[in-house]
């Protein structure tokens, strides 16, 4: 039982407490003077004061249920909704700030489950569906992958164009989802959504960091991700304890990592785990759409960073196959958002600067996004959407949330008077 649980357990026991108490119910044993079998039914006057006294009892515990439901949210009765997989009611980690006293209604969304749109400059948050929802998030996991690898260069622990050989461990990655390559990536699928990402790597490959930062990034190679993690940690499990030690620092407690990639865990069937997407428990891999917007605004910060995330297409440079095999060399970004190499895009975002995509079978599609206004140079908007239905229902969510964070500081813009105090405790 969580510690919400619980809180909810004594504040029933407490009202059970008032009821027996304030409203006058007498202990049973103390009034009977005896058996209740053996005790003689009142009569006349004595008989109708008691009935009185019962119905004013009833009264007072409708009063008293009545003002129980309209307690302030406690983040238990409200913010609660339906799992379309399992059935269950997942409970948010805390509930989504009031919407601002004036100006654009937060968006209806095609099918995303969690959203949230954040000003990228101030990290006040705009507007959300469920922003405190605990979902798995696919690979939007390699936002934090390859901030510590940034964060290393920065430091000097790491160089761009140091060779790393491919592991027999990170080499078979694409074989594992039995997807075929296309578009310079190898996607598996599983009912419908890719499971596997690969950008080819095979064992014995010999490949620069700079390479694997754009392989991972752009084209959400699960290879790359693995490359990168044991390269810099020795294997995956350490380089995973020092995602989730660097999520504790950033302040996202309810995030959690189990890969360096975001494949959906294997020993975990995710229909049959909901308390670790709801309740807390950390046997999973999940974050929230307020823990992401908050990690992508730190990773931004990182020119290295902001530069890969908001390239189209990359050409590898240093990537040496064994000797039995050829190489790829060419990258294609994942987000339809910045695709401005592509003739025919409807998704092409004026402004869009990235971020990365994420699909697996458990989080649904997935896209933290972000954009500069073209009005307005200064206004950034980031956005993130979980567990959409589809491809394009990410994309046309994300859009929609985008232009709702612009015109909201577009508004508040014109109408200074109605800002609000910026929400910046919302995680």
């Amino acid at each position: 039982m969580t510690g919400r649980q619980l809180k909810v357990e004594d504040h029933l026991r407490t009202t059970e407490r008032f009821l027996r108490g304030s409203c006058g119910q007498p202990d049973r044993q103390a009034s009977s003077g005896g058996s209740a079998g053996n005790a003689e039914r009142p009569r006349g006057p004595m008989h109708d004061n008691q009935r009185t006294t019962r119905r004013l009892e009833s009264l007072c515990a409708l009063v008293v249920l009545l003002f129980l439901v309209g307690l302030p949210d406690t983040g238990v009765a409200r913010n609660r909704l339906p799992d379309p997989r399992t059935g269950t009611t997942p409970v948010l980690d805390n509930p989504d700030p009031p919407d601002p006293p004036s100006g654009p209604a937060f968006p209806t969304l095609n099918s995303s489950l969690a959203a949230i749109v954040v000003d990228a400059s101030t990290g006040e948050y705009l507007g959300g569906q469920y922003a405190g929802l605990r979902w798995p998030m696919a690979s939007t996991t390699k936002i934090m992958s390859a901030l510590l690898v940034i964060e290393d260069i920065k430091a000097g622990r790491e160089r761009l164009d140091r060779i790393v050989t491919v592991s027999q461990n990170a080499g078979t990655m694409g074989d594992r989802g039995q997807g075929s390559r296309s578009g310079g990536s190898i996607m598996g699928d599983i009912d419908g959504m890719p499971q596997d990402a690969s950008i080819g790597l095979s064992p014995g490959d010999t490949v620069s960091i700079r390479d694997l930062l754009y392989g991972m990034l752009l084209d959400s190679g699960n290879d790359a991700a693995i490359a990168l993690a044991e390269s810099l940690a020795g294997t995956e499990s350490a380089f995973v304890a020092r995602m989730n030690a660097r999520a504790v620092e950033l302040g996202l407690r309810h995030t959690h990592y189990a890969n360096s990639h975001g494949r959906d865990p294997s020993r975990i069937d995710p229909d049959n785990c909901p308390d670790v997407v709801y309740d807390g428990s950390d046997c999973a891999h999940h974050s929230n759409p307020r823990d992401l917007a908050t990690l992508a605004i730190k990773a931004l910060s990182h020119p290295l960073f902001a530069t890969i995330v908001n390239t189209p297409t990359y050409n590898t440079r240093i990537w040496s196959a064994r000797a039995s095999g050829a190489v790829d060399p060419g990258l294609d970004n994942s987000n339809d958002l910045i695709r401005r190499d592509k003739r025919s895009n409807p998704y092409l975002y004026p402004g869009g600067f990235g971020i990365k995509t994420g699909t697996t079978d458990a989080a649904g599609a997935c896209l933290v996004a972000g954009a500069d206004s073209n009005s307005h140079p200064e206004d950034s908007v980031v956005t993130v959407v979980l567990d959409a239905a589809n491809d394009d229902d990410r994309y046309i969510d994300t859009i929609r949330l985008l232009d709702f964070g612009f015109a909201l500081l577009e508004h508040r813009r014109l109408l200074p008077h109605v800002q609000v105090k910026p929400q910046t405790q919302w995680r």
